[in-house]
């Protein structure tokens, strides 16, 4: 016998439909499953057969019994108990784990399941709650932010519709908790030059937003400052650990941290204008702008230097203007250095063409000093200083200087002369180019007569010091200026003699005293003075008032046995009696010379105008201004000169070259000139001896074009290895301009360029630079100079040393082969030697200007140290091992190790080192990586290695 089915133990609900299966196989009767009997312990007879099904089950546990008798009389049966009521609920908690914790104000999800016999699913019917928060939610799923500190018992509880409930339980920690911190930038490994912003936030469960209460350090710089964000102008270079820390009401604190690098990387430099690979015509204005940035500078775009790899410096500042730059293909380059030194830079490509005719400009003349509108005394010497440029270069050295009262009066950029002629002068500085283009600049000078000078009749000063005030010092060999006490100088000159008429300039020339102290800030302002004193009893207390108009001032600062002039023309008419006074703000007193003191007593010096003008006049009629005409031409040369005295004096004209000098005499002359740009004068002399002059300039041409070599100059020098600019023209009558076609050869480098202009690197020597061209009639024009390459000896491959070099200490370099140098990030670094600490430092080349900059990164101490370096750029790191000398005690090897900071374009020493290398000194070290990523230092101690 088997009941099949229910399994024993099952729990059915009340009016369950309960299905009941038996089995019952006999060894005589066979299968007697039909005959079976079904019967409950509680409830009697079921029903017969091999399945029944009843709800009519009562409440209570049964023991159902199937029975079944064969023909033989032989009974058998089985039994299963069964259940009939409603069951509890089964309940389990998933989530989170039994024991878990997490921080106060957390939000944990709880989950869980539940399950019915007779209602099902009864998962979104739980009940979630904490002992130590209450009620938290119902649901298979609660989220819920718990915020009692404490072990919270957590209860999930299910009910089925029956009333049966069941419950199942964790035990879970909340924390009290500092307030969330994040540091939101810098990122960690973050690298910089210049100032660094620190930003961040802090929130806490219970005092909210805390990010205001941030307090930021670096373990290198110490306290940065408190807040959200925290700017960092100057942190020192090297590795910063930067922590964000904060506290709440309850004490609780939260730290974090990051690394940073800082270093000191070059001004960012960038061209807005022009474009990269712009052209011009020659003569365009072309304006160059940038800006630059440096990270802790700032702004240093007026700091910016522009150069012309062909013209050299064009210019300083955020922008500039020039039409000057030479013909041909320019790489220009605004550069700036920081405070520290280092150069940033960058390039653009312009190219000059040759341009129309129209566009060959003349030459651009200016004229330095004197200013226009000098007056000088007849005698003076004066300095005239002027520039020429065009766009093939510098002309400044072939101006020739014409006065229309004097002619011809210099040449070149600069000359000197006192031999001015008295009248007003119109001053002219001419050029040429080699087109024939006349360029010029013109000023006033006014040379008046001799000045007649009057001594002093009365001089004395007064002084406001209370002990002094009466005191009259008529008689000092002093005149003291000065405003604290006030001390004033007053003077009396008589002017007699003078002829009538009017008086060009007049000035009051006083000399301060030897004295240490007599000089001063400002040397006063002087004053007519209309009420009457007396020098033997003028003081303080009866001195008369200044008239208001200040005739002159001298700002300063003067000094001692220094000659200061008042201009007191305004105040001089002629002949009469002049009284002035001097006063200043300045509490710098100045000591003047007395006219009881001798040498260097006031004076008035008074000039007279310049007799009226009577120059003649000289207009040359032929030929035209910038002639150009072949080589042996013969020119004939024409004039005319008038003289308000004399009428027609051309036959007094002399005609003169700044290259062949006297052609001839009269109103017409002819002459065959030299090949080359003449300035032809004609000078006419009337009666009286007054000159006057007028000038055209006039190229001869060859048979051959005319060549000028600009740059570089005449037995100029250049170190080796450094660019040379070559800068040219050429000429010729009939073709013009033929600077295009140049061809440019040295004596030791051979063909080394064409055309107007360009650069080249030349070996080391003497060179015979030769520039030359051939015109249409295959004639051949050159020009030539020498030019110096210079080398010096860096190194001695002998292991010997220099005279300059200490061979005891030998800190330039060492007897065995080591490395000193790695190049990263497109820049050279070196160890070399901080002589001022006596200890080596990690530096790098400025390519700029072609200098090594200390970046201030200590490497060794020890100043008789040696070392070796090994850049590995695979693992990112440089290896630095520095040995110590071996009769030096204590005698140690070291191994620093350095990471790089790109940002920065710094170093900073890695943690854990210098680590000391086992063997102590050595005589010698070398250090490699091979190719399995292995690190070796091999030395010599003692001839072993």
């Amino acid at each position: 016998m088997t009941i099949t089915a229910p399994q024993d133990g099952r729990l059915f609900p009340v009016h369950f439909a309960a299905t009941f299966t038996a089995t019952a196989i006999d060894n005589v009767d066979g299968d007697l499953g039909a005959a079976l009997v079904w019967t409950s312990d509680r409830d009697g007879q079921l029903g017969t057969g091999r399945s029944i099904t009843t709800s009519s089950l009562s409440v209570g546990d049964h023991r159902i019994t199937a029975s079944v008798t064969n023909s033989l009389g032989t009974a058998g049966s089985a039994s299963i108990t069964v259940t009939v009521g409603n069951g509890a609920p089964k309940v389990k908690i998933t989530a989170p784990a039994d024991g878990s914790g997490v921080d106060e104000g957390t939000t944990v999800t709880f989950t869980g399941t539940a399950s019915d016999p007779e209602d099902g699913d009864l998962t979104p019917a739980i009940a979630w709650a904490s002992d130590l928060q209450g009620a938290l939610g119902t649901g298979g799923t609660v989220s819920v932010r718990l915020t009692a500190v404490g072990i919270h018992h957590i209860t999930a509880t299910a009910a089925d519709s029956g009333g049966q409930t069941r419950a199942a339980s964790i035990t879970l920690t909340v924390y009290a908790a500092p307030p969330v911190l994040t540091i939101v930038s810098p990122a960690d490994g973050f690298s910089t030059s210049g100032s660094v912003a620190l930003t961040g936030t802090a929130v806490d469960f219970k005092d909210g937003d805390r990010s205001s209460a941030i307090r930021w350090s670096s373990n290198a710089a110490g306290s940065l400052g408190t807040g959200a964000t925290v700017t960092a102008p100057r942190l020192a270079a090297g590795r910063h650990v930067i922590t964000a820390s904060v506290t709440d009401s309850d004490g609780l604190t939260a730290t974090k941290t990051i690394t940073i690098g800082v270093g000191n990387a070059a001004p960012r430099v960038t061209i807005t204008q022009p474009l990269d690979g712009s052209s011009a015509p020659a003569g365009t204005p072309l304006t160059f702008q940038a800006t630059a940035i440096d990270g802790i500078d700032g702004n240093v775009t007026a700091r910016i230097s522009w150069v012309s790899d062909l013209n050299g410096p064009i210019g300083t500042g955020g922008s500039i203007a020039t039409s000057n730059l030479a013909r041909g293909t320019h790489v220009i380059t605004a550069q700036v250095a920081d405070s520290s030194g280092l150069t940033g830079s960058t390039f653009v490509i312009v190219t000059i063409t040759p341009g129309s005719t129209s566009n060959n400009r003349a030459p651009q003349v200016t004229i330095a000093a004197p200013a226009s509108g000098s007056q000088l005394p007849v005698g003076s010497s004066v300095t005239f200083t002027g520039t020429a440029i065009d766009e093939a270069g510098d002309l400044s050295a072939n101006l020739a200087w014409v006065s229309s009262l004097d002619g011809v009066i210099g040449t070149g950029r600069s000359f000197t002369t006192s031999t001015l002629s008295a009248g007003t002068h119109r001053i002219m500085a001419t050029v040429s180019d080699s087109a024939g283009l006349v360029g010029s600049a013109t000023i006033a000078v006014t040379v008046s007569g001799g000045g007649t000078s009057f001594p002093a009749v009365a001089d004395a000063y007064t002084d406001a010091n209370t002990a002094t005030q009466s005191t009259n010092f008529g008689t000092a060999t002093i005149l003291r200026l000065w405003n604290q006490p006030v001390d004033r100088i007053y003077l009396r000159f008589t002017v007699s003699g003078l002829p009538a008429g009017p008086v060009a300039r007049a000035i009051v020339r006083l000399t301060t005293t030897s004295a240490v102290n007599s000089g001063s800030d400002s040397g006063g302002e002087i004053h007519t003075v209309s009420a009457p004193w007396d020098e033997l009893t003028l003081n303080h207390l009866n001195k008369p008032v200044l008239d208001t108009a200040v005739l002159s001032a001298v700002a300063g600062p003067i000094v001692p046995s220094q000659t200061i002039d008042y201009d007191v023309s305004a105040a001089v008419t002629g002949n009469g009696t002049y009284d002035f006074a001097l006063k200043t703000l300045s509490t710098d007193r100045a000591e003047f010379t007395s006219r009881e003191g001798g040498t260097g007593a006031p004076q008035l010096i008074v000039f007279r105008d310049a007799p009226t003008a009577t120059n003649p006049t000289v207009h040359i009629a032929a030929p035209a201004d910038g002639t150009m005409v072949g080589a042996g031409t013969a020119i004939g040369f024409t004039a005319t000169a008038t003289d308000p005295q004399d009428g027609n004096i051309s036959s007094s004209l002399t005609w003169r070259s700044d290259r062949d000098g006297l052609l001839g005499t009269g109103p017409s002359v002819t002459a065959t000139l030299s090949l080359g740009s003449h300035v032809i004068t004609a000078t006419a002399r009337d009666s009286a001896g007054t000159t006057a002059a007028d000038l055209i300039h006039v190229t001869v041409g060859s048979g051959a074009p005319t060549v000028t070599i600009a740059a570089p100059a005449n037995t100029g020098s250049e170190t080796f290895g450094r660019p040379v600019a070559f800068i040219g023209s050429a000429t010729d009558v009939p073709d013009g301009d033929l600077s295009f076609s140049l061809q440019w050869t040295s004596s030791i480098d051979g063909p080394i360029g064409t055309g107007p202009s360009f650069t080249k690197r030349l070996s080391a020597g003497t060179h015979t630079i030769t520039a030359s061209v051939t015109d249409s009639d295959h004639n051949t024009g050159s020009a030539s100079i020498t030019f110096q390459v210079t080398s010096t000896r860096v190194g001695y491959e002998d292991f010997s040393y220099g005279p300059s070099i200490d061979v005891n200490l030998d800190k330039a370099t060492a007897t065995k082969a080591q490395s000193k140098l790695w190049f990263v990030d497109n820049t050279w670094w070196g160890v070399l030697f901080n002589a001022p600490k006596s200890e080596y430092h990690i530096h790098r080349m400025d390519l700029a200007t072609q200098t090594w900059i200390d970046t201030g990164v200590a490497v060794d101490d020890r100043g008789k140290s040696r070392s070796d370096v090994l850049w590995d750029a695979q693992g990112g790191k440089l290896y630095i091992a520095s040995r110590y000398g071996f009769s030096v005690s204590p005698p140690q090897n070291r191994l620093y190790r350095y990471t790089y900071f790109a940002g920065a374009q710094t170093w900073a020493l890695d943690d854990g080192f210098p680590v000391n290398l086992d063997g102590g000194g050595c005589e010698a070290l070398t250090i490699a990586k091979d190719s399995t990523g292995t690190l070796w230092i091999a030395y010599m101690v003692n001839g072993q290695l």
